[in-house]
């Protein structure tokens, strides 16, 4: 009876082991897809942002360049605060997953 007890104590340990393994798993393949898919939004929103520049025009004028070079500079920052608010999504995921 000790031995059985002792057994399934053994097993019951080794179920929750294989579930944590499992979860973990699922957790890294998750963020795995998301930077994957982020790297490929990213590559699309840096290539859009490139063809901009092929679109200015020698002549332009000062305020236009200006108007242009803002445009740019939004598309950009709105980039940056992707990424960032992504980072910190996957760092509070790491996080609940070591606690």
């Amino acid at each position: 009876d000790g031995t059985e007890l002792v057994t399934n104590v053994g097993v019951a340990a080794d179920a929750r082991e294989v579930t944590r393994r499992e979860d973990e798993d699922r957790s890294e393949q998750d963020r795995k897809e998301r930077l994957e898919a982020e790297a490929k939004a990213s590559e699309e929103r840096f290539e859009e942002i490139t063809k901009r520049w092929e679109t200015l025009r020698p002549k332009a004028g000062a305020e236009e360049l200006h108007t242009l070079l803002m445009k740019q500079k939004a598309a950009c920052d709105a980039m940056i605060d992707e990424k960032n608010k992504l980072t910190n999504e996957l760092q509070q995921m790491l996080k609940i997953g070591r606690a």
